[in-house]
């Protein structure tokens, strides 16, 4: 099985921002430490204006190679408001990658999301 290389890996160390985007995609896979709880996931997307209508799903996927995403991810957040729209939610299994993947995003100019993640310290 595919194992990740130790020079490509980024380990997140508090709030840190994993994914930015006007586009579908994937983004980088993180290494969560070890010591991580709970993880924490914001989703926020823009538009080129205060008011403009955003739509956006993204989704948080979860690895222990960090190669091969699992089938479920870890969580979805869909935005269809007014800009800026923020979301979000919380997990307590400790997977040891993670990375943002936006599934879709408005065609409008100037649209963009990002997904900024946190931990909690486990003693």
């Amino acid at each position: 099985m595919p194992r990740r290389q130790e020079q490509d890996m980024t380990i997140l160390h508090g709030a840190t921002q994993i994914f930015s985007s006007s586009s579908t995609g994937a983004g980088t896979w993180f290494q969560l430490n070890p010591r991580s709880g709970n993880t924490t996931f914001q989703s926020v997307t823009t538009g080129s204006s205060v008011g403009d209508t955003v739509t956006s799903t993204v989704v948080i996927e979860g690895s222990n190679d960090g190669v091969n995403p699992l089938k479920t991810v870890l969580g979805t957040v869909t935005h269809s408001t007014a800009s800026p729209a923020s979301d979000g939610f919380a997990i307590d299994a400790n997977w040891k990658w993670v990375r943002a993947k936006q599934t879709a995003i408005s065609t409008s100019t100037g649209i963009k999301t990002k997904v900024i993640a946190n931990f909690q310290m486990r003693a």
